[in-house]
């Protein structure tokens, strides 16, 4: 940024000004000479009296007042320049700002964005390993309700009994035997049942456990569990928008605040 220069005497004398003045000078020094060697008496009291004087009076004041004015012309444009300088690193220093707002706030905004993939990534990871076990307990409970069906049928073995019996014989006519194999195809019945009872309380327990995992990764799936956290991510681009739009509005008007003092430095200088 421009510096306005310290005021100095006779700082603020145009050029224009200062050749009218070196003229002047030159015609005052021309007249007193030829005052003193050329001009007879009357013609010297014509230049002391008449010339010099008018000189004085209607163009070394025009002068000096031209260079007064220019003088607090160039005064004001100093000023002006110092106060054009301070008002635009004022605005750079605001630039500035505003645009380190913008790094940070596109560094949290990138922070945001990963923890939305992080958590979509998480989702999805969770998804696979519910469906996975779904898969896994269905064909648990399909093996549990086959080996049920399989248990359904009782097949007795045939009790052979005797189609007559003489009891000259034999006085209980074999039926301690027979009542032994009766007992015992009534004991494997009864095995037999308690195990198809096992069975289908397995059976329904897996397809239980199966129907709760499968739910529960159908559910996950339909859920939008990164809502809040998708949600926070447009939050920080939006605010992320504004702080840049606010920092290009700083930008600019540094630029047209450091173009004013560019424009008050030619004035000095155009002054000097």
């Amino acid at each position: 940024l421009h510096e306005a220069p310290e005021f100095e005497d006779g700082a603020g004398e145009g050029s224009a000004t200062q050749a009218r003045r070196q003229g002047l000078l030159a015609l005052q020094q021309r007249a007193e000479i030829m005052a003193q060697t050329k001009l007879g008496p009357e013609g010297k009291v014509v230049i002391e009296q008449v010339i010099l004087p008018s000189i004085h009076e209607q163009i070394e004041k025009g002068i000096l007042a031209e260079f007064s004015t220019t003088q607090a012309f160039y005064r004001q444009a100093v000023l002006d320049l110092r106060h054009a300088g301070s008002t635009a690193a004022e605005a750079q220093g605001q630039a500035v700002e505003a645009d380190s707002a913008v790094d940070v706030c596109q560094k949290t905004h990138q922070e945001t964005i990963q923890l939305v993939e992080t958590c979509e990534q998480d989702k999805q990871k969770r998804v696979d390993e519910l469906l996975a076990s779904c898969r896994h307990h269905e064909a648990v409970a399909s093996l549990a309700c086959e080996q049920r069906d399989n248990a359904t049928i009782i097949h007795f073995a045939d009790v052979c009994a005797p189609q007559h019996c003489d009891l000259r014989d034999s006085t209980s006519c074999f039926l301690d035997d027979y009542a032994a194999s009766v007992q015992g195809l009534v004991a494997d019945a009864a095995a037999h049942h308690r195990s198809y009872l096992q069975k289908a309380s397995d059976c329904i327990e897996a397809e239980s456990n199966a129907t709760l995992i499968c739910l529960e990764g159908q559910e996950l799936v339909a859920q939008d569990v990164c809502s809040s956290s998708r949600h926070a991510a447009q939050m920080q681009s939006q605010r992320c928008s504004d702080q840049h739009e606010e920092a290009s509005l700083a930008i600019c008007e540094f630029g047209s605040k450091l173009q004013h003092s560019c424009n008050g430095l030619a004035a000095v200088k155009e002054l000097q």
